[in-house]
């Protein structure tokens, strides 16, 4: 058909309907009107029918929008269009851009007043290429990993909004020139149910592709069901440690109580039994609480895209990460933007660690201090949530901030990160005088008597402030022991030992005459510190591992008791006697064979050489070397402990005392040549990793990724983004 025959009608690009006066909609086809051609639109996208009218029609209407800037003509070699274009992805993943970012109008004009000419790659393109990229940078992490000893692994969960489930695994190593290295060795898509049959698959054959079965030492997971029983399925005696961050969120959340839910007796009317039900103060927290006015909230997207900029552009910064909240106390932000309904606080934390947290306390057990501590804290989310439903509230409490020269801003916390509970009580220590001053003049704000009821209800008494302010006291050594731990620089196995020994002697010291109330006090270290004895001192093969490998890093040692210390060194001795052993019986058979091979082809013109003949006529004959291990190996190993003894010991005086701070990797770069033996066995215990951050930072960037302008983004490049963002940092003058 003549495309300009005069019954068709001529497309109009101002308006997209046009476009159906050239084709006919055939649920996800469509049909061309001109050449009857069916073309795909699935998805409802229309660009492939486009570009069907535009090249094989010379509609010239249908063509690229961009033509529509007056781009400059310019020749460019293939080599210098390739390294733009290799920028261009590059930043695309660094930076978390859509596919589409560089095309859209804005950006194409600056392009085309820097480099006239350009046209940066089509997102079709760039999704071709990040599956090119992630195979190459697959290849070269593979080669990587060939260099080295041992590798400790960490293994995590995550869900994004539309229920899809990735299995983030990382791994850690020390190289020859002992720097410590943290990479995302694959972040997968996993279709399959949570059962940890189908994660050890996913695992064994994520390490079979890497060629790092048997170099994996240790597995780091948390402390679910699922993932209890994985480092059993692994190769060899793979060590598996759980997750020390995991553990200390729930020695906090169920020790404190701070998601315990009160709970009433009901009888029902035909029977007697006894049935829970929450206080109204968890109903009524739904309810609605806005002004009598009208009030237009913000889109909860933006609430979202803010905290996940945040958290993205702070995704190696772990201390944040594990708070998964804005800790900058100088940052003033539009107030309608940083005090927005706080509910999506968690929305993309959607993981295994609210797992195990109690919310139900046993009315029999009359434990009624967790319970206060769950009531004081619902009352502080109940107030957050009121504030924020309300304009009135809202601007009030702006106004007293500046009066009062506070920046903070108020935020809920999530039942996933403890720290986020710390951060609540800081906050409202910070809002005292507001929040009293908002109950003294309830009646002159503005409020419905609504409201001014709920206000009632939650108002907070001398008692409830005395108790934050211990509740704050005695977290503070569990919030800075969190950001101690937090960090992808450096091992973190013999640093997380001490830290856990510190907070014990910190909880077991119960003379605190220097603090008021102090027996309130007192019950609170009590309780945490059942908990942190039952979830690290009671797990005994768990604890000994932790200190096993906390052996090496001088920190660790230092809070090893004499006993412990002899302890270690005896199963480092018959671990060590134990692989020796496995490398003789190696090289014996291949020696073995390879005498066999060398017999056989000599069997038939071989004589008997003069020395075995004189051997054989005094009645000795040659043998094999001897299987024993050699004594000078076991005596230079025993020698080079008891040099690592003092050195250990200086060099966590030194620690302590704040004369340096912590490198275990630089304090066995220094010593190599005097503990040649025990620095090869330290760099395989010290690539374990005591928390799995990095796998928490991932997840942090790819909620991120999912941001509005991604919502689309398919799993397969979402994981290809990921897997990719830590192995990019190619500059910029670097050739392609």
């Amino acid at each position: 058909m003549n495309v300009d025959d005069s019954n068709k009608v001529k497309p109009n690009i101002s308006g997209s309907s046009y476009l159906w006066d050239y084709m006919i909609k055939q649920n996800d086809k469509a049909k061309c009107k001109i050449c009857s051609a069916i073309l795909s639109r699935k998805n409802g996208t229309t660009s492939g029918l486009r570009k069907h009218l535009f090249q094989m029609h010379k509609l010239e209407a249908f063509g690229v929008n961009s033509k529509k800037l007056d781009i400059k003509p310019q020749q460019f070699s293939v080599d210098e269009k390739q390294k733009l274009d290799s920028l261009i992805i590059n930043a695309i993943v660094e930076d978390g851009r859509s596919f589409g970012d560089m095309r859209q109008s804005g950006i194409l004009k600056v392009f085309n007043h820097l480099k006239p000419g350009y046209l940066p790659p089509h997102r079709n393109t760039i999704q071709r290429r990040l599956k090119r990229l992630q195979s190459e940078e697959k290849l070269m992490l593979i080669k990587e990993l060939s260099k080295i000893q041992s590798l400790g692994i960490t293994c995590d969960f995550w869900s994004d909004k539309r229920l899809y489930s990735y299995l983030c695994l990382t791994g850690h190593y020390i190289t020859s020139n002992y720097q410590f290295v943290s990479k995302i060795l694959s972040f997968s898509w996993l279709h399959h149910r949570h059962s940890s049959t189908n994660i050890s698959m996913v695992i064994k054959k994520e390490l079979k592709d890497l060629n790092v079965s048997e170099k994996t030492r240790s597995i780091t997971t948390d402390g679910a069901a699922s993932m209890s029983k994985i480092g059993e399925t692994l190769y060899g005696d793979t060590k598996q440690i759980y997750c020390v961050a995991h553990r200390l969120h729930l020695v906090v959340c169920n020790g404190l109580g701070l998601w315990v839910r009160k709970q009433k007796l009901l009888y029902a009317s035909t029977t007697d039994a006894i049935t829970k039900i929450d206080i109204s103060e968890d109903d009524s927290d739904e309810e609605d609480f806005t002004d009598d006015i009208q009030f237009i909230s913000q889109p909860s997207s933006v609430t979202n895209s803010s905290s996940s900029l945040e958290s993205f552009g702070n995704s190696f910064d772990i201390s944040n990460e594990l708070l998964n909240t804005n800790l900058d106390n100088n940052v003033i932000g539009n107030e309608n933007l940083m005090d927005e309904e706080p509910d999506n606080f968690s929305d993309d934390i959607i993981d295994n660690w609210s797992i195990d947290v109690i919310e139900d306390l046993d009315i029999s057990s009359g434990e009624t201090v967790q319970q206060n501590i769950g009531d004081l804290m619902k009352k502080c989310r109940s107030m957050v949530k009121l504030i924020n439903k309300s304009s009135i509230l809202m601007n009030y409490v702006s106004k007293l901030k500046q009066q009062f020269n506070i920046r903070r801003s108020l935020q809920l916390d999530c039942k996933s990160r403890w720290n986020s509970s710390h951060q609540l009580i800081v906050v409202m220590l910070i809002y005292k005088k507001i929040v009293n001053k908002i109950h003294s003049e309830k009646h002159d704000i503005g409020l419905n008597n609504k409201q001014m009821n709920k206000l009632s209800s939650i108002e907070l008494d001398q008692f409830d402030w005395k108790m934050l302010e211990l509740l704050d006291f005695v977290l503070k050594p569990f919030a800075q022991a969190t950001k101690l731990l937090s960090s992808t620089q450096y091992p973190t196995i013999g640093i997380s030992y001490f830290a856990i020994v510190q907070i014990r002697d910190f909880l077991e010291d119960l003379n605190t005459v220097d603090v008021d109330d102090w027996k309130i006090l007192f019950n609170f270290k009590v309780l945490l510190l059942n908990q942190l004895e039952k979830y690290f001192m009671e797990k005994d093969e768990q604890w000994q591992l932790m200190k096993n490998h906390a052996y090496f890093d001088p920190i660790g040692y230092g809070c090893l008791t004499r006993r412990e210390r002899r302890t270690v060194e005896s199963n480092i001795i018959e671990s060590h006697e134990s692989c020796t052993m496995e490398e003789m019986i190696d090289e014996q058979e291949a020696n073995e064979t390879q005498s066999k091979l060398n017999r056989k082809r000599k069997s038939t013109s071989s004589k008997t050489s003069p020395m075995t003949k004189f051997l054989n006529s005094v009645g000795k004959k040659r043998v094999c070397s001897s299987m024993d291990i050699p004594t000078a190996s076991k005596n230079t190993l025993n020698e080079e402990f008891t040099t690592y003894r003092t050195l250990a010991q200086r060099e966590y005086n030194s620690i302590v005392d704040g004369d340096q701070d912590p490198d275990v990797v630089q304090f066995w770069q220094s010593h190599q040549i005097e503990l040649q033996q025990l620095s090869k066995i330290a760099t395989s215990y010290l690539s374990t990793p005591a928390i799995s951050v990095t796998s928490e930072s991932a997840f942090s960037t790819a909620s991120y990724l999912l941001r509005k302008q991604w919502s689309h983004l398919t799993p397969i490049n979402l994981s290809h983004s990921i897997f990719l963002k830590d192995k990019l940092h190619t500059d910029f003058n670097t050739p392609y």
